[in-house]
């Protein structure tokens, strides 16, 4: 029995966007969503159930800034506290992130460019 065209299937790469495009020079991407979940216990049985707490996203990326500088002030937003809506495009799905940057890290190297890691927390806007 072969392989038919459906079996290999094109896998397609997200990405970031915010304002009017994709940020170009973010590298990688971690969304991470928690629904604060926690389990219910009682005397009789445990655990007994569960209930739902505050919904929060926590966005990490990587971003390399060449010689024209970073595509995006984060280090303003970092000290402003502004709030960011981003785009994160995954396969089949477009959702937008309300978030704040809360941590930048950057990395100087003599062999390697230099790189940002911007961190944020914030929730989802649909």
């Amino acid at each position: 029995m072969g392989l038919a065209p459906t079996d290999f299937q094109f896998f397609p790469k997200g990405e970031m966007s915010a304002g009017s495009g994709a940020l170009e020079q973010v590298q990688r991407i971690e969304v991470r969503t928690t629904n604060g979940l926690k389990l219910r216990h009682a005397i009789r049985k445990s655990p007994a159930g569960f209930s739902l707490g505050n919904m929060e996203v926590s966005v990490n990326f990587d971003t390399e800034i060449p010689e024209s500088g970073a595509e995006q002030p984060w280090f303003i937003n970092l000290r402003t506290g502004t709030p960011r809506v981003a785009r994160i495009r995954i396969p089949g799905e477009l959702r937008e992130l309300l978030f704040v940057v809360g941590e930048e890290q950057i990395t100087i190297s003599m062999e390697d460019a230099v790189t940002a890691k911007i961190s944020g927390m914030g929730a989802w806007a649909t």
